[in-house]
């Protein structure tokens, strides 16, 4: 099984609470769609879905692992680290996936994950919790949105992070958090927050303005 590195990328909203190890891993379904959650958050990325002929057996004899039908836990330090060694190895024009995915090695109580750019070979390992993860399906709304509206992401995320250091917010301590508004559906969002500092912080995001497109579906 290749697993796409967009599907790796979930480990960031990974739980780091020891007394939760589910919590603490990616779920990876046997079609490669990833979810994991800490509880507040939840992210799923289904990924493209990659071809296995168009990647190099990386051992002699290599025999394809097996994916359980409920898909497995991908601990977050696995691929957090997995994405880290994609990032050291050589693009490959030729071979486009060589920089995009890696290989499930091994699945037995350990999961072992593997790149290469034909050069060099990268190898990640980590134990795979017992441990089930929690039924998630039940917490995702279901049916039409009551509105809609599109935002650039890295213009949002950049002045989330311009907020959070005006207000003197950090992990744990966000006071009230920050308060979202919408107007009208093309207008501008406006943000608003206090900080613990005593600043009474102001900010306001215009939306992209996107032809309508199916939402995706979880």
């Amino acid at each position: 099984m290749l697993i796409h590195k967009s599907a790796l990328a979930c480990h960031a909203v990974c739980s780091d609470d020891a007394a939760r190890l589910p919590l603490n891993n990616v779920h990876v379904a046997p079609d490669g769609t990833a979810t994991a959650t800490d509880g507040r958050v939840l992210l799923r990325v289904k990924p493209p879905v990659p071809d296995e002929a168009e990647y190099p057996q990386l051992a002699p004899g290599f025999v394809p692992v097996e994916i359980p039908a409920g898909g497995f836990l991908l601990p977050a330090s696995v691929a957090r680290d997995a994405l880290k060694a994609l990032k050291t190895l050589k693009p490959h024009y030729g071979l486009a996936r060589l920089g995009q995915c890696v290989q499930v090695e091994e699945l037995n109580g350990n999961v072992t994950l593997g790149a290469t750019d034909l050069d060099k070979r990268a190898r990640v390992t980590g134990r795979v919790p017992e441990e089930k993860f929690p039924d998630v399906e039940q917490i995702i709304p279901r049916g039409a949105p009551a509105f809609a509206i599109a935002f650039d992401p890295c213009m949002l995320a950049d002045l989330l992070k311009a907020v959070i250091e005006a207000a003197g917010f950090r992990h744990g301590d966000v006071g009230d958090g920050v308060r979202f508004e919408f107007r009208e559906p093309l207008g501008p969002a406006t943000l608003t927050a206090t900080g613990d500092n005593g600043a009474q912080v102001f900010a306001l995001a215009m939306p992209m303005r996107l032809p309508d497109r199916p939402t995706v579906t979880p």
